[in-house]
């Protein structure tokens, strides 16, 4: 499942945005239990404004990443949007 992941998102039309969206990444990623890989799309989906990010400090899917502190700076960066 992680390869099938990785090939999709490194595929043309994600990187133009067109199919996938980076906010949906980082869920699979870390349903996978890629933290790292989810926070990097975590990340994206901020430069991106993914409409996903609305739901980020309320989403229960993400609640066992917030003793990381890359949560904490995610959740100061969407209160200063």
């Amino acid at each position: 499942a992680l390869s099938l992941l990785d090939s999709a998102a490194r595929s043309p039309a994600v990187a133009r945005r067109q199919y996938a969206y980076a906010y949906e990444l980082a869920l699979a990623y870390h349903a996978l239990g890629q933290t790292d890989e989810a926070f990097r799309y975590l990340d994206r989906a901020l430069e991106e404004r993914s409409h996903g990010l609305a739901y980020f400090p309320v989403d229960p899917r993400f609640f066992d990443l917030s003793g990381d502190p890359r949560y904490r700076r995610i959740i100061e960066r969407l209160q200063r949007q």
